[in-house]
Order: C-alpha cells, then structure tokens, then sequence
C-alpha cells in the first residue's frame, strides 16, 4: 500500500515445511521512497524477490523493510544507509548494534495484495 505516513508491503514466506506465513513490513512515506527511485509500482503483486528486513523482536511477522533484491539483482533500498561508524569493515551485511540484529533475508518470496 503506497500511503503515508509508511508504505506497506504485503508478502508470504514458505518455509520449509511448507507453512506459509503472511508478512506485512513497512517502509519510509512514498516521498522519501521516490527519492531512493521507487514508485508506487516497483513491486506487484506476485513479484518472487528477496526482502531484507529488521524483523520485530517478539517473533511476530512484521517489521522494517531495509532492501528488496528483485531477480536480476537490482537492489531496491529502502532504509537510510547505516552510520558510517557502524558500518562493518569488511563489507558484512549490516549489523544493527543497537539490537544486535541485522536485517532477517527472505528468500524467493511472493509479493501479494492486502486482505
């Protein structure tokens, strides 16, 4: 959903026992994420890519989204790139220092629209 105050983004994992878990995530308002190039249609419904996102500490499936990796590798970020003081040296994913958690990766997800 393109809308203020945060975007939301609506996708479902299959984990490996073939559960499918419902994941909504949130992103900055639309227009600090059209100054990072996307638009309201930068991903659709049915779209597998790879979701990057600080996942709420208490196991719920809801979060930040920090990138979305479409299929040919084009990288969509959605977050303010970390401080340069935290940024590891030799080019690790980011680590969150004040959680101790960096982002959670999805892999092959499915985009789809809210219930």
């Amino acid at each position: 959903m393109w809308t203020n105050p945060h975007n939301q983004i609506f996708f479902d994992v299959t984990d490996e026992k073939g559960t499918v878990v419902h994941w909504v995530v949130a992103t900055e308002p639309p227009q600090v994420m059209v100054e990072r190039g996307w638009t309201k249609r930068s991903l659709n419904p049915g779209d597998r890519v790879t979701v990057y996102v600080f996942a709420a500490k208490n196991g719920a499936p809801v979060g930040n989204v920090q990138k979305i990796v479409l299929p040919d590798g084009q990288e969509m970020n959605a977050g303010a790139a970390p401080p340069a003081v935290h940024r590891q040296a030799d080019s690790r994913p980011y680590q969150d220092v004040t959680s101790g958690r960096g982002p959670r990766p999805f892999h092959s997800i499915s985009c789809r629209t809210p219930n």
